[in-house]
């Protein structure tokens, strides 16, 4: 084949034809030899790029004039892949005006084929002067037109369109990039694809195609420039260096509040380019986020569109908790709560505990729309399970003191007294039935073995704590032997440390700070909401994870939690004032007072006792003259001022496990509802709490425990929390119950 061309063009130089002969190839390789083979002492080879000015194409006048001024054989390179960004046309007028130059010249073309026949086609004239080389087919290269400021690592880069023929024509890259000043638009008819990377961002999409389907107004010019300079082999290797693993970018949200701004956005183009694999509320957010500004706006407000009724909503709301969890504090929190408002009373449904602004809203809104009782659990379990635990019942096994204190701990959440508890509470500032059902504080912790014990003297911890407590010990791994007592009257401290003067005590004097001090903006006078009961649980559980700690450690082998008493919001909220006025101003609240500092000398009222040199109100009322209370009063002697816990705190030791074993039974008229329960490990005492009620489990095998039931009558899932002695061991575990189906006797 390359005779036939070489014999071609050596015919062309002996013939007298003085009109320019063209030879086309179709690849670099049959047109690189060509010129190798021509390329010898007296022929010409002229380089069209040499007659080119600065990035810019060379003109046919100046080809032209070159060529007539050389003799011998003259062979023109280039040429046609200049021509080829001036487009189709202009090639062919260009070629056909080369054909009727007088000149014996030999012109290389590249990849020229159909616009040559084409010139065949409209004049067979030049069908002698015109060969096509039959060689493999190769494919057209793109041009990169880049500015001249722009830097692009590990690219070849020339410098200047009148370097663009010479690299097309020996090059075998896919793509040639040049430095120019020029537009694409001037070469709007090429025949090459001409790609302008004006920007980074248009750099990005030629280092990776995918890249382009992210658009370009995501980012400013700088910003793009950003992720261009550390830019790796590809956008998944960059996002992989950057945040770890593209697949579980969502993790990164626990460095975003500290990250810098530039990796703050390019955490955002991340999103928006691979997307959240793990939590798809994350993925509706950055489907519907433009912008990185509106990134966390998004993250809190996105699922305001749901309504709290929909299937999906839960799913959301618990992957959208988890990502305000990683994220932490955030200013945006406070734009968010002012949002909630427009949801009216459904608004408590989109808090969650992740914040102590949410809390608070969560505080008001129950307050505001005054949620029942059940309303208040349900809604609390999902968005502040810690305010669930505190509002559940606890078990003190006196039904007196679980419907006090479950009433109790809904007044004051509510910021109401309920009507219900206010009866209970004046038939009880009456009997005051605790000195029948309790014991003295200092009887039951006689009783204590304190060998290798410490004890924990909590000042004003009420029972109203216990299910929180108990809860908490369950997390933790404790064993928690919890009794109950009344403290002396008045409810003072001075009178109701006697324990202290046996062993050394840590005395942790937070929780009645708190209720005297009124700090942080709890005083009652300046907000009416129970805030501070945030604050009471996080002290308590941070003290039960220090007990923890002591007790895993082996410094002890027992912790005991003592109080001196407990307190009263619901006399706060009462603010009532008995006729009996005080001398002196300030002294507990005007829940106690000196016999002294009475200025009656005759007192008959329903809600006095006496105690030694006290008297002590046992409903809500505060006498005259005294300071009103900031956060909670103590002093008097209503049950949550002088019902007091005693805790034996252990390591649980819960090598065992605790399933039932039938998880679905059935009942009927004649069959009682009865579950068996596998623990692991042989224990004594062992109790089962089911919708409040206690019942006993008899073991009927070694491991295997029977509970009858009988109570039961209801076909439904029932929720199982287990006690060993008064130790809750295990909780949440559930059965189902169904009804038994009558068949009809076949008489056939």
């Amino acid at each position: 084949m390359v005779d036939e061309y070489i014999r071609s063009i050596d015919t062309y130089f002996k013939g007298e034809k003085n009109s320019p002969f063209i030879v086309n190839f179709e690849n670099i390789l049959d047109l690189q030899e060509a010129i190798a083979h021509f390329e010898v002492d007296g022929n010409t080879i002229v380089k069209t790029s040499t007659l080119a000015n600065k990035d810019n194409l060379p003109s046919l006048d100046n080809v032209l004039s070159n060529c007539d001024n050389i003799t011998g054989q003259i062979f023109v390179t280039e040429y046609s892949s200049f021509l080829k960004l001036r487009g189709h046309n202009s090639l062919i007028e260009t070629f056909r005006i080369l054909l009727h130059h007088n000149k014996k010249l030999v012109i290389f073309t590249y990849k020229c084929e159909r616009q040559l026949r084409e010139i065949l086609n409209t004049d067979l004239r030049h069908r002698n002067n015109i060969y096509f080389h039959c060689g493999k087919y190769e494919l057209e290269k793109t041009i990169v037109f880049v500015t001249n400021n722009l830097r692009i690592d590990d690219v070849k880069i020339l410098p200047g369109i009148n370097y663009i023929a010479p690299e097309i024509e020996k090059s075998t890259e896919e793509k040639i990039y040049i430095y120019t000043a020029k537009s694409k638009d001037i070469y709007r008819n090429s025949l090459l694809e001409i790609v302008e990377l004006n920007n980074a961002y248009n750099i990005l999409c030629q280092k990776d195609l995918s890249f382009s389907k992210l658009s370009e107004n995501l980012g400013s010019t700088s910003q793009w420039e950003t992720l261009l300079s550390v830019f790796e082999d590809s956008i998944i290797a960059t996002i992989n260096k950057r945040f770890g693993d593209y697949s579980k970018l969502e993790t990164f949200l626990v460095n975003y509040s500290n990250a810098t701004i530039d990796d703050k956005w390019l955490y955002f183009i991340s999103l928006k380019f691979c997307g959240s694999k793990n939590n798809s509320y994350l993925q509706q957010v950055i489907e519907n986020t433009n912008s990185q500004d509106d990134l966390i706006p998004m993250l809190f407000k996105k699922i305001l569109e749901m309504s709290y009724f929909d299937k999906t909503f839960n799913k959301a709301y618990q992957e959208r908790k988890n990502i305000l969890k990683l994220l932490g504090a955030n200013e945006y929190i406070i734009k968010f709560c002012q949002l909630i408002n427009t949801k009216n009373r459904d608004g408590a449904y989109y808090l969650t505990d992740c914040s102590r602004e949410e809390k608070e809203l969560i505080f008001s809104l129950f307050e505001k729309y005054e949620y029942s009782q059940d309303e208040l659990n349900n809604i609390s379990k999902i968005v502040y399970p810690d305010l669930a635990t505190y509002l559940l019942p606890f078990e003190f096994r006196i039904d007196l003191l679980k419907q006090y204190f479950s009433l109790y701990k809904y007044s004051k959440v509510i910021n109401k007294i309920s009507p219900k508890l206010y009866e209970i509470m004046i038939d009880q500032a009456k009997k005051r039935d605790y000195n029948i059902l309790l014991e003295p504080r200092c009887s039951v912790f006689d009783k204590i073995n304190k060998a290798n014990t410490q004890v924990y003297f909590i000042d004003a911890l009420g029972v109203e704590y216990l299910s929180f407590i108990q809860a908490k010990c369950v997390e933790l791994g404790l064993l928690a032997n919890i009794n109950i007592a009344h403290a002396n009257i008045p409810t003072i401290t001075s009178i109701n440390k006697e324990f202290t003067t046996e062993i050394e005590v840590v005395s942790i004097k937070e929780l009645d700070e708190i209720k005297h001090a009124g700090t942080i903006d709890y005083d009652y006078q300046k907000t009416k909401l129970p805030i501070h009961l945030i604050k009471e649980l996080e002290i308590i559980q941070q003290i039960l994870i220090s007990i923890q700690r002591k007790l895993n450690n082996g410094e002890f082998e027992k912790i005991v939690i003592v109080s001196d008493h407990g307190a009263s919001r619901l006399a706060v909220i009462y603010n009532n004032e008995n006729i009996y006025k005080m001398s002196e101003k300030g002294i507990h609240s005007g829940r106690c007072c000196s016999k002294t500092q009475v200025t009656e000398t005759d007192i008959k009222y329903d809600f006095i006792i006496e105690s030694d040199d006290y008297f002590v109100l046992t409903n809500y009322d505060r006498f005259q003259g005294s300071r009103r209370a900031n956060v909670e009063v103590h002093g008097g002697a209503t049950l949550e001022e002088i019902v007091v816990p005693i805790i034996e705190l252990t390591t649980a030791n819960n090598n065992f496990e605790i399933e039932i074993i039938t998880e679905e039974i059935t009942i009927s008229f004649r069959k009682q509802a009865s579950i068996k329960l596998y623990i692991s490990k042989k224990l004594d005492d062992i109790c089962v709490c089911i919708d409040g009620q206690y019942f006993q489990a008899i073991m009927s095998d070694d491991y295997v425990y029977d509970i009858l039931i009988p109570s039961i009558k209801k076909a439904k899932t029932y929720k199982v929390d287990v006690y060993q002695a008064k130790n809750k061991i295990a909780t949440d575990l559930s059965f189902i119950v169904r009804k038994e189906v009558s068949q009809e006797k076949d008489l056939f």
